[in-house]
């Protein structure tokens, strides 16, 4: 049942979702009309060449601007940076960096984004308001259904009149309150973050290329961000200030610290033989928790929720599991 009520353990997190996923609609249609008028005219123009020039340009610089705002849009309410893949205009002139723009996948994936964000805003915001709207129809059930046309709630295959039936549809809606809307509200604001991150960022290729870190002995980190993955063959990992949202640290034969300034989406730290640490900001966040050893003690100071999209996993054969915030 505390599994169920999760949600509610974070109550201005749960705010926050619900303002993207209710922003995201007028958003999504600006964005959208825009997009496609400027694409349209483009795509018309192309018979011509010279006259679609001009208005491609314009795409192409509206659209950037589009991503930058939605960017900033979703770490503003979902509190998650999702890195830039576009890389700079390295041609000089003004036709040719036209043409590096219109060669650069990222930039088309941007278009992509801003035409597929308005159907997936409508649908999770029509959940969104069905769920929470309906449930709170469902409470005031007594209230009001004697004012009803013929003094009932119809619905497809029952209608509900004054006494039992209206106080049982209270009870529903008030799980619907409790339980089912806040459920529906994560889940649809992960499904539109999915949607940002596979079209707004970068893809495990290009993380992997830009931004992995690969130790093939004891190194030390410090101030690092961007996706990181670190590994040794023998030695120890130690990284401290580190901004990386996601971080990987495997070390087969040494211990494994890691110290996070800004509080990380998915951390997983594992070594065959040492002690394992991950310190996280003390910032409120809560994680989903994994952590495991053979031979050792588990201590554990963050905040756990099932329910967080942010996660730590932690793991030793022979040695100490520690998941703490800092002081």
């Amino acid at each position: 049942m505390s599994n169920l009520l999760s949600p509610w353990r974070h109550p201005l997190r749960l705010v926050r979702m619900t303002g993207y996923i209710l922003t995201a609609l007028p958003f999504g249609a600006f964005t959208f009309a825009t997009t496609i008028a400027l694409l349209a005219v483009t795509a018309g123009l192309l018979v011509t060449f010279v006259l679609a020039l001009p208005f491609a340009w314009a795409m192409f610089v509206w659209s950037r601007g589009l991503a930058h705002a939605e960017r900033s849009r979703i770490a503003a309410l979902m509190d998650v940076e999702i890195a830039d893949p576009v890389p700079f205009l390295t041609r000089t002139g003004w036709l040719r960096r036209l043409y590096e723009r219109a060669r650069c996948v990222p930039r088309w994936k941007e278009i992509a984004h801003h035409l597929a964000r308005l159907p997936v805003a409508g649908a999770g915001f029509a959940l969104t308001a069905a769920a929470w709207c309906g449930s709170l129809a469902m409470i005031l059930m007594p209230a009001y259904v004697d004012a009803l046309p013929g003094d009932s709630a119809k619905f497809y295959f029952f209608e509900l009149t004054s006494g039992p039936g209206a106080w049982l549809a209270c009870v529903a809606g008030a799980l619907g309150i409790v339980i089912v809307a806040p459920w529906v509200t994560i889940g649809v604001a992960l499904t539109e973050l999915a949607l940002g991150r596979a079209l707004l960022g970068p893809t495990a290729e290009q993380t992997h290329a830009a931004q992995v870190s690969k130790l093939e002995t004891s190194r030390t980190l410090t101030d690092l961000g961007g996706p990181i993955i670190a590994t040794t063959d023998n030695g120890r990992i130690e990284a401290t200030s580190l901004r990386a949202p996601t971080m990987r640290a495997d070390s087969d034969n040494g211990r494994v610290t890691l110290e996070f300034a800004a509080a990380p989406m998915t951390v997983e730290a594992t070594t065959d033989n040492g002690p394992v640490e991950v310190v996280v900001p003390n910032t409120g966040e809560a994680y989903r928790l994994s952590i495991d050893t053979d031979n050792g003690r588990r201590e554990q100071s963050v905040r756990v929720d099932p329910a967080s999209d942010r996660s730590l996993t932690l793991r030793t054969n022979n040695g100490s599991v520690t998941a703490r915030t800092a002081p």
